[in-house]
């Protein structure tokens, strides 16, 4: 078993996608995996919190001014121009609707750990992720709201609540971790707790599959429709986000496009299951697909950037 964890977590960019392709190709996995979808959540955000060293995430959390606009330009900024950007294509009202509530999302839990598996500045997602999930009871409804005009049924003080004790839980467990293992054993089974990310990861990518394939059954185009617009969304964001903070360095810039682009559409799926129409869920589904298929693409050109940031900071020796 640890032989396998630690395959997994060596490569884990080339695994991630076989979920996606699991949970479209084998239906029944997507329907059995739907009451695993909170703890597939929960378990990738806290072994990234293990993984990252505590001083690194301190120095994270402490740069309190970045990870306050980077949360204002998730929560806020994000949707208003991506609702901007829908005034110029003319795509069908539930997909404008489907996108609009996903750039109101907090980032996905998982981008830690897609972040230590690229290389990239993990901790500042890390602090970028907590903060906007305790940030964003506050944020979406009234985002939601003037946007697509639709009113969350959800109590505000219980969504609020439910995450507050989420983020804590991952902390408490996570430190738990370090303490029993210590800073050696962790590096030493890094690739372990890497591979256990995966599994979950894969658990939950698997589970919000369901329903995808019967749609695609029924509507092969309109569903080709929706993956090619979460594409180009988080493409875009990637692309955007990762320009804009440039200037932070190439590993912080990465990190930042990566948690702007990766929209926890589960979470939404969570909230939403029961207030919005299918095809606003097979949105948030059909989503994951570049969400864990574009990390993996794009490694060898995220490895270069970083080489190269390197190279560049690095004071030449006369």
């Amino acid at each position: 078993m640890q032989f396998i964890l630690g395959c997994l977590g060596r490569h884990a960019s080339m695994v991630l996608p076989l979920g996606v392709l699991v949970g479209l190709f084998v239906p029944y996995l997507a329907d059995s995996f739907q009451p695993l979808l909170i703890p597939a959540l929960f378990v990738p955000l806290t072994l990234s919190l293990v993984r990252i060293e505590t001083s690194q995430l301190r120095s994270s959390l402490l740069r309190w001014h970045w990870v306050a606009l980077l949360s204002f330009w998730i929560l806020i900024l994000r949707p208003a121009a991506v609702s901007a950007m829908l005034q110029l294509f003319p795509l069908p009202a539930p997909i404008v609707k489907a996108v609009l509530i996903t750039a109101a999302a907090p980032p996905v839990t998982a981008c830690a750990a897609i972040a230590i598996f690229l290389g990239v500045d993990a901790a500042i997602v890390v602090a970028v992720t907590v903060a906007t999930m305790l940030l964003v009871p506050l944020s979406l409804p009234p985002m939601v709201y003037y946007l697509v005009d639709l009113q969350i049924k959800t109590e505000l003080w219980q969504l609020s609540l439910h995450l507050a004790l989420f983020i804590f839980a991952a902390f408490i467990v996570a430190a738990l971790t370090k303490k029993c293992m210590g800073q050696s054993r962790i590096h030493q089974n890094a690739a372990i707790l890497d591979g256990t990310s995966v599994v979950f990861i894969g658990i939950f990518i698997i589970g919000i599959m369901h329903g995808v394939t019967d749609k695609f059954m029924q509507q092969p185009w309109y569903v080709l429709q929706l993956f090619v617009v979460s594409t180009l969304l988080v493409v875009g964001l990637y692309v955007f986000a990762a320009v804009l903070f440039w200037r932070l360095g190439p590993g912080t810039a990465m990190a930042i496009g990566l948690v702007s682009g990766n929209c926890n559409m589960g979470l939404m799926y969570l909230i939403l299951v029961d207030q919005v129409t299918l095809d606003v869920l097979i949105f948030f589904a059909i989503g994951q697909i570049p969400m864990y298929f574009l990390p993996s693409l794009l490694a060898p050109l995220i490895n270069r950037l970083l080489v190269r940031g390197n190279l560049c900071r690095t004071p030449h020796k006369r």
